[in-house]
C-alpha cells in the first residue's frame, strides 16, 4: 500500500517536471485556444483581464477585448483543466475523456441483449452486414 502511494507521488512529481514523451504538444492555433481556456479555468476564472499591451499580443482564436479569453466554449477546456490539475499535464484530460467514451460505448452495447435476451432483429452490430 505504501509502495502504491509512493509511486503515485513520484509520478505526479515527474509529470509536473516534464511532460512524458508520448504527450503531444500543441501545434496549431486552436489547440492553444483550448489550453488558454483550461488555464483560465484552472485559476478559477471565466476570463482573464486584458493585457495593457494587448495590441501586440493578437493571435487567432483569442479575444483581446473586452477580456483576454479564448473564443471556444469551456467544454474541451474543462476536460483539459481536470487532467492538468490532477495529473499535471493537459493531455491526461484527453485520455480520461477517451477512456470514458470507450467505457460508455461498451456499456451501451452490453445493455442491448439484457432487455429481451437477444439483440433486436434490425440491429446491425449483431448482423453480418452493415446497414
Amino acid at each position: 500500500m505504501v509502495y502504491v502511494a509512493a509511486s503515485r507521488a513520484a509520478g505526479r512529481v515527474e509529470a509536473g517536471a516534464a511532460p512524458p514523451p508520448s504527450c503531444p504538444t500543441p501545434g496549431v492555433y486552436d489547440e492553444f485556444g483550448h489550453l488558454l481556456v483550461a488555464d483560465t479555468l484552472r485559476h478559477f476564472r471565466l476570463a482573464n483581464p486584458p493585457h495593457p499591451m494587448r495590441r501586440f499580443f493578437e493571435t487567432f482564436f483569442v479575444l483581446q477585448e473586452p477580456t483576454y479569453s479564448s473564443i471556444y466554449p469551456i467544454g474541451q477546456g474543462l476536460a483539459l483543466m481536470f487532467g492538468w490539475t490532477i495529473f499535471g499535464v493537459p493531455w491526461a484530460g484527453v485520455v480520461i475523456c477517451t477512456a470514458a467514451f470507450c467505457s460508455l460505448c461498451y456499456w451501451m452495447l452490453r445493455a442491448g441483449p439484457r432487455r429481451c435476451g437477444r439483440w433486436p432483429e434490425g440491429c446491425w452490430p449483431c448482423s453480418n452486414s452493415a446497414p
